[in-house]
């Protein structure tokens, strides 16, 4: 039995060296990232608890092309602007920012290159805004139906095609910022979104209304034709 415990002692302590070693590394390597992208220690703290306890992190308008996996160590992140940027791809480990709110990936002024989203964005349990405008989004993954708290989705000026069905599990959406994309319908899963309170389309797609189209229309839902401002 003490050996059972001794062993048990053993293998956790283990993990646990095995776990910081990972992260010192992961560590390391944000901060020669940083280092080589001229990003001071007042965005990008040297010091490992500040950047561990890091909630804001702006790195907007700084011709980036790419987001080290090593994001993913700051857990306690809740605000990422990397807008402005020449960004071709999120990494998996995006995934891991448990306590992310906000997410910008591009705005009015600015967005990147991408042109999916890691099917890991579904599990920012806490995400309530994204905001994705000037990028080349062609399609979103499925599981942007798992984001439990998202409040509002801006994707104008994209090059989506169709919005996937699992849009209607968004159960706390309030918004939805589509115009200036190539959708030519909108799914019919549309209409579960009970919680929506306005949806930006293009004037045409607005012309070609559908019957889910109508009915959120009778359910007091606002329908923008004009992107705002």
């Amino acid at each position: 039995m003490n050996f059972q415990k001794l062993l048990i002692s053993f293998i956790s302590i283990t993990f646990l060296i095995a776990s910081q070693a990972t992260d010192i590394k992961a560590l390391n390597n944000l901060w020669l990232w940083a280092d080589t992208h001229n990003i001071s220690t007042k965005t990008i703290p040297r010091n490992e608890n500040e950047l561990l306890q890091l909630s804001t992190l702006d790195l907007s308008n700084r011709f980036l092309t790419h987001i080290p996996p090593e994001i993913g160590v700051l857990k306690n992140l809740k605000y990422l602007d990397i807008s402005e940027n020449l960004i071709t791809s999120l990494p998996a480990e995006i995934g891991n920012l448990k306590s992310l709110n906000v997410l910008i990936l591009g705005t009015m002024s600015g967005g990147n290159r991408l042109t999916s989203l890691p099917k890991e964005i579904g599990k920012l349990k806490n995400l309530t805004y994204l905001v994705a405008n000037r990028n080349e989004l062609e399609t979103l993954p499925p599981e942007i139906g798992d984001l439990q708290s998202i409040y509002e989705i801006d994707l104008f000026y994209n090059k989506l095609t169709y919005l996937p069905p699992e849009i209607g599990k968004l159960q706390t959406l309030k918004y939805i910022g589509l115009q200036n994309n190539q959708l030519t319908h909108l799914p019919k899963e549309i209409v579960q979104l009970k919680g929506l309170e306005s949806i930006s389309i293009d004037n045409d797609l607005l012309e070609k209304l559908s019957t889910e189209m109508r009915s959120l229309q009778h359910s007091g839902i606002v329908i923008a034709d004009e992107i705002q401002k």
